[in-house]
């Protein structure tokens, strides 16, 4: 991930003829691949889902308080003092960047964290599968509603403040059903 924010060093030569950097452009493209951060954010994602759930796989309740003061005080206030230094040292940061950069994936991790008991208990009487297959069709239905985040992003995944979330649902109940499973 902190070669996808920051690059990787490459060495620099020039094509005498066109003035372009040729290995810089070949190689830019090859790290491009393999040092993706909103991958790898996905794919924590998937073990966030089996981390969260794998305790209560075998339980029929979630004790809320215990669960949302380990849950919420453990991201809610790192994610509080990060975002503090984020709007500090980004003026008018929703103007510039509505996506608030890195932070996208904790938000993401708090909704999950706000949303897991609610599924927890459709669990109980809907498998995983199903919850599964129901965020997959969310995830396909917000990417075709929204091809603009795609197109915009050269078809990467861009994160969207507001729709990101719903886009690594469907990864991280991979995970709580990998946890089952």
């Amino acid at each position: 991930m902190l070669v996808g924010h920051l690059g990787f060093p490459l060495p620099y030569f020039m094509n005498e003829e066109t003035g372009t950097n040729v290995i810089m452009i070949n190689l830019g493209k090859v790290t491009g691949l393999i040092f993706n951060g909103p991958a790898s954010i996905i794919c924590f994602f998937i073990i966030s889902g089996f981390c969260i759930n794998f305790p209560f796989r075998n339980q029929q309740s979630i004790n809320l308080l215990s669960y949302f003061s380990r849950r919420l005080l453990r991201i809610g206030i790192p994610a509080l003092i990060a975002l503090a230094l984020y709007v500090n040292f980004n003026d008018g940061f929703l103007k510039k960047e509505p996506q608030l950069g890195v932070l996208w994936s904790v938000i993401c991790e708090m909704i999950y964290y706000l949303i897991f008991p609610i599924l927890f208990y459709i669990r109980k009487s809907i498998k995983w599968d199903y919850i599964f297959c129901v965020a997959y069709f969310i995830l396909f239905s917000v990417l075709l509603f929204n091809l603009d985040l795609v197109t915009e992003s050269n078809n990467a995944y861009s994160p969207s403040l507001y729709l990101g979330w719903l886009i690594g649902l469907s990864c991280w109940l991979l995970g709580c059903w990998l946890s089952e499973n």
